[in-house]
C-alpha cells in the first residue's frame, strides 16, 4: 500500500513519489535565510528515501527554466537506486542558482515551446506519482513569461493531467512566498488534496 511519507513535516501516503526542487538563486538564499542549507534539504531527502518500502517508486528532479531528473523513469528503493540518489544528490545536485543546458540529462523545450514551471510540472506530471513535493519561493518566472508565469497557466497543466486519468497530490514548501502567490499555491495544493508549507512561517 505504497509507504508513509513525511518530508519537512508534511505526512502522507504513496506508492511513488517525485521530489521537485527549484535550484534558482532566489530560493537556495532564501532557503538558507529561512535556516535551511542545501545540506539539510539533501539530507532530508536521503532520509526519506530510505524509509521507503519496496511498493514505493521514487524520483528526484532539479529544475529552474529546464529540469533535470535523476532517471527517466520511476526508481525502485533497491540498493542501487538509493545509491545513484546519494551520488546524484552529492554531485549533481545544483547550489550556484543556475542549471544550464549542458548539464547532463536536462530536458528542455522544443523549438517555441515555453520553458519555465509549465513545461516542468507537465514531465514531472507525465511520471503519473502519486505525490509530488515541490520546493520553491512560487515566483515562477519563464522565457515568455518573464516577470511572472500566470497561474491560470500552472493549474492548466494540473488539470490537462487530470482529465487524462492521473490523480496527483502536489504538496508544497514554500521559502519566503510573495502573499499572492502563496494564496495561489495553497489554492493549486489544495486543489490535488494537497498541502502548503511554508518554512519560517508556518
Amino acid at each position: 500500500e505504497g509507504t508513509g511519507l513525511n518530508f519537512f513535516g508534511i505526512q502522507t501516503q504513496a506508492k511513488s513519489v517525485v521530489i521537485v526542487f527549484d535550484v534558482s538563486l532566489s530560493v537556495l538564499n532564501k532557503a538558507q535565510k529561512s535556516g535551511i542549507p542545501i545540506t539539510k534539504i539533501q539530507e532530508e531527502t536521503m532520509k526519506m528515501i530510505d524509509g521507503l518500502s519496496i511498493n514505493t517508486k521514487f524520483n528526484l528532479v532539479q529544475f529552474s527554466r529546464f529540469y533535470q531528473p535523476l532517471a527517466v523513469e520511476m526508481q525502485s528503493p533497491n540498493e542501487a537506486s538509493k545509491k545513484a540518489a546519494k551520488n546524484w544528490l552529492e554531485k549533481e545536485f545544483r547550489t550556484d542558482g543556475t542549471l544550464p543546458r549542458s548539464v547532463r540529462g536536462i530536458k528542455a523545450p522544443q523549438a517555441g515551446e515555453d520553458n519555465g514551471i509549465c513545461f516542468v510540472l507537465d514531465g514531472v506530471l507525465a511520471m503519473q506519482p502519486d505525490v509530488i513535493f515541490l520546493i520553491s519561493d512560487a515566483s515562477f518566472q519563464s522565457e515568455l513569461n518573464p516577470s511572472q508565469v500566470p497561474w491560470k497557466d500552472v493549474e492548466a497543466v494540473v488539470k490537462k493531467h487530470e482529465k487524462a486519468g492521473v490523480a496527483t497530490k502536489i504538496n508544497f514548501i514554500g521559502f519566503e512566498m510573495k502573499p499572492e502567490d502563496k494564496k495561489e499555491m495553497r489554492s493549486l495544493a489544495r486543489g490535488t488534496d494537497g498541502t502548503l508549507k511554508e518554512i519560517g512561517k508556518d
